[in-house]
């Protein structure tokens, strides 16, 4: 059996020795993995991280898949105007 799963950038990497995985890089869980993870630490319901989860996916995809460390203040204001609109619409 394989005890250490690291995965590099182009490349998997299986490996029994610590030595060699500590050389492989790592990389940081996304971020809808990482908001479930804190959700869950916090012991939110189901229904909250599926809400939350649900925003985020929403807020991502009105910026046109954009990364979102890269999306400031006007951008989140943008969102935030174009939801206020369709409520209007809806109302």
């Amino acid at each position: 059996m394989f005890s250490q799963f690291c995965v590099a950038k182009s490349f998997v990497v299986f490996d029994t020795s610590i030595q060699v995985a500590s050389l492989c890089m790592t990389t940081q869980p996304k971020l809808l993995e990482q908001v479930r993870h804190v959700i869950r630490r916090q012991h939110y319901s189901d229904e909250t991280e599926k809400s939350y989860v649900n925003w985020i996916k929403r807020f991502i995809a009105f910026h046109h898949m954009t990364p979102p460390r890269s999306i400031h203040v006007p951008e989140v204001e943008a969102f935030l105007t174009h939801l206020v609109k369709v409520a209007e619409k809806t109302a």
